[in-house]
């Protein structure tokens, strides 16, 4: 499978569907320091140590994007209030369109009916605003 390679590879990155083609293609990003400290600050969370997104961007309308966020944090214990260091792995679908209000996620899977579709903004998926 062919790698895609955006211009930045952290959360900040932006997938150009003008470059993808018609074959899936499968892409890593790995959150900087400062978008650790970002989304720990917004998820209350005490401490995030690292964040990455794997996943394979599938063509198509809508384009789907499959994939794993994996992540290791501190969380903070609601009983004891000490510490405890987590690593949490999920799994993810998200749906993009042009079109987001006439597109139909049946056409990808019939388990993403109903599924949230986000827009393609100036032949852009913005990951980071999707997954976070």
């Amino acid at each position: 499978m062919k790698k895609y390679e955006p211009l930045k590879k952290d959360l900040s990155a932006d997938i150009d569907v003008r470059r993808l083609g018609d074959e899936p293609v499968s892409f890593t990003l790995t959150a900087t320091p400062d978008q650790l400290a970002e989304i720990a600050a917004l998820h209350d969370i005490p401490a995030l140590h690292c964040l990455d997104v794997t996943g394979i961007i599938e063509p198509g309308e809508p384009i789907a994007v499959r994939g794993t966020l994996t992540a290791d944090m501190d969380r903070t214990c609601v009983v004891t209030g000490e510490t405890i260091p987590e690593k949490m792995t999920a799994p993810f679908v998200l749906l993009f369109s042009e079109t987001p209000e006439t597109a139909d996620p049946k056409e990808i899977d019939i388990d993403l009916e109903g599924e949230p579709i986000e827009a393609i903004r100036h032949h852009h998926l913005f990951l980071k605003e999707a997954l976070i």
